[in-house]
């Protein structure tokens, strides 16, 4: 289920989750087997004043290697704003 704020005519909703991988390599087991833990939030609005829109998301990405004394990180963000009226062409 998505969570969705209204402001008005306007929304904005939220899509977010965890995600537990188990991977495991036949051909290199030592260096790719990996217990892998993902949390990810999506964001998207609608056109607020027929102005701006946004999306984005967040994702982090962490886990031990099963066969050695390592430990991976990673994280990564977007943001786009959509200015403008893209969604109609006006002929002056």
């Amino acid at each position: 289920m998505t969570p969705i704020l209204h402001f008005g005519s306007n929304s904005i909703a939220f899509n977010g989750g965890l995600q537990y991988t188990i991977r495991r390599d036949t051909i290199s087991p030592v260096y790719m087997s990996q217990n892998l833990f993902k949390q990810f939030l999506y964001l998207s609005t609608s056109s607020f004043y027929n102005w701006v829109s946004i999306n984005g998301s967040a994702i982090r990405e962490a886990g031990p290697f099963t066969d050695q004394n390592l430990h991976s990180r990673d994280a990564s963000a977007s943001l786009e704003f959509t200015v403008g009226r893209p969604w109609g062409i006006r002929n002056f």
